[in-house]
Formats: C-alpha cells, structure tokens, sequence
C-alpha cells in the first residue's frame, strides 16, 4: 500500500532527524502514552525540529489511535458502562497480582493480549454472578421472557453499529430474540 510505505519512510525521517538530535521518537511515544500528551519541555523539543503544525496533527493522530484502541476494549465487554461495572466488580473481588496482569494486558497496546484479558475476565464475572451475564446481557432486567417486547426494540438493537462489529452484542440480539414471545 503506497499510503503505508510513505508513513513508514516518513516515520524513519523523523527517526532520524531526532537520532541527529540525541533524541529518541520512542521516548516521546512512551511519554505520551503513559500521560495522554507531552510535556512542555517535550513539546518544545519537537516543535524546535518540526514544525508546529506537524507535531500538533502526530499528536491528534495518537489521541485517536488511543481513543480507537480504548472504545475497542470497551466493545469487548459491551460498552464503557458494562466495562465500568466489570472492572468495579474485580476491583473488590480479584487479588492484587490478577489486577496488576489484567492492567498489564490491557495497558501494553497489544490488542490480542487486551482482547484475551477483556474476555477471560468477562467470563470470570459472568460465572461468579451467576445470570449477570455482561456478554449476553442481565436477563434479569429484561422484563418478562427475557425477550423484545417489541419489534421497535429488536430493531434498535440491530441497527446499533455493534451489531455489525461486536460477536458478543450480536449473540446477545439472538440470544434475546431466541426467547422473544412478544411477536
């Protein structure tokens, strides 16, 4: 893909032209990643070499990319507040070493190990809450079969953009729908 060579080639040249200036991209990348922006010494720094305009769009495209990657790992457990009531949940009921290997998995940028400890500890919440199930959705609050109680609520949830990308939302429509007797 020409676009990608041209990112990469790009990249090497500001690789190099730090290296010429004792400076290193992974350091400013690490620093960024670790505190959501740079320091105004750092920023200083490139913006000496660089043009102002050009460091402030890398920065943009890295809040992106983070911003990308942190809705991803929401997707997983379905949505921020699902996630937000799983991780409230492992923070009373998991030890301190599986805490630290869950934050180290999710916060190493790796989406595969993110992934893997997203849904390993999903399924460890679903089992210990025994029918609170966050993939599938909390049939106990879903009135009467655990179904649609109409076709405008199936739809809704076959038109949310999840349906389309999340495997766990979309089991959770059949699932639903599987026990639908309204219609």
């Amino acid at each position: 893909m020409k676009i990608q060579e041209e990112q990469t080639e790009d990249r090497e040249e500001i690789k190099d032209t730090l290296a010429e200036n004792n400076l290193n991209l992974e350091e400013f990348e690490q620093e960024f990643a670790e505190n959501g922006e740079l320091s105004p010494e750092s920023y200083e720094k490139l913006t000496k070499l660089f043009p102002k305009s050009m460091v402030d769009s890398y920065i943009e495209g890295q809040t992106a990319l983070a911003e990308k990657y942190q809705q991803s790992i929401y997707n997983l457990a379905g949505g921020q507040e699902q996630y937000s009531s799983m991780i409230d949940w492992a923070s009373k009921n998991l030890s301190q070493q599986e805490i630290r290997e869950f934050n180290d998995a999710v916060g190493s940028g790796d989406s595969t190990k993110a992934k893997f400890a997203v849904q390993a500890l999903a399924h460890t919440y679903q089992k210990e809450n025994k029918g609170d199930n966050i993939l599938q959705g909390d049939r106990k609050a879903t009135s009467g079969s655990g179904g649609y109680q109409s076709r405008a609520e199936m739809t809704k949830d076959m038109s949310d953009p999840r349906y389309k990308k999340d495997s766990a939302f979309r089991k959770q429509v059949q699932d639903k729908l599987r026990n639908t007797t309204a219609f």
